[in-house]
């Protein structure tokens, strides 16, 4: 168990004050990091009998990691041959750069929306500009 907790985030706490390890998401966290890192590479292969060594624990947590990694979309299972690194297409690379842009001018305009109300707070202006928006805000 040593060589999970050296793996795990939470293990930087003092023994009376640490959370319960649990394998399987410590393992996911470790996978994601060495892959997006590129420690590990596209393609290469996921050994569960390694992992499992590796932390110092049984293949059922290394399993459940790896199927969460899978519906994360960073490992692919491909029968007969186990888990491996998933590689991202040209068009899967596209598809997240223009999700991401759509996402952080959603989260811009609410942010920027909410400012000016808080603004119009502080400078106690009439009540209906600062119910008007409010009511942008709540779009």
């Amino acid at each position: 168990m040593a060589s999970l907790e050296r793996h795990c985030r939470s293990s930087g706490r003092s023994k009376s004050t640490a959370i319960p390890v649990n394998p399987s998401r410590c393992v996911v966290e470790r996978l994601r990091e060495k892959i997006l890192s590129g420690e590990l590479q596209e393609g290469e292969q996921l050994r569960q009998e390694a992992i499992a060594a590796e932390f110092e624990i049984s293949r059922i947590p290394v399993r459940e990691a790896l199927s969460h990694l899978a519906g994360e979309g960073l490992v692919k299972i491909v029968g007969n041959r186990g888990a491996v690194v998933a590689a991202l297409s040209p068009d899967e690379i596209m598809q997240l750069f223009e999700t991401r842009a759509v996402l952080e001018k959603y989260m811009c305009s609410k942010r920027f929306r909410i400012l000016r109300m808080e603004i119009c707070v502080r400078r106690k202006k009439s009540w209906p500009v600062t119910r008007n928006l409010w009511n942008m805000t709540q779009r």
